[in-house]
């Protein structure tokens, strides 16, 4: 998998601000608030972007519980998506 900075940018800060809105209380309630909403909203500049259906579920799953439980997977999350940057380092 490989993404451009912008496209790395954009996925990080979609993910953070899901994670900062999202409510497991209210997401219950509302369909289009659920976890599988954010998480389609947050990968939404990569749609384009040609990577494999392996690539795409983990990335997938690795954003979900990023915006779920952003303590214990952000580092995951950031370490994944800059590594795939061509800057990465």
């Amino acid at each position: 998998m490989e993404l451009t900075t912008d496209q790395a940018d954009e996925l990080i800060v979609n993910t953070a601000l899901a994670a900062m809105y999202h409510n497991d209380d209210y997401a219950a309630l509302e369909e289009s608030a659920g976890l599988h909403a954010a998480v389609t909203a947050a990968l939404e500049p990569l749609v384009d972007v040609e990577i494999t259906a392996d690539e795409r579920e983990s990335l997938r799953v690795l954003c979900a519980r990023a915006i779920a439980v952003p303590t214990a997977w952000r580092l995951t999350f950031l370490d994944t998506v800059l590594a795939a940057t061509p800057d990465a380092p």
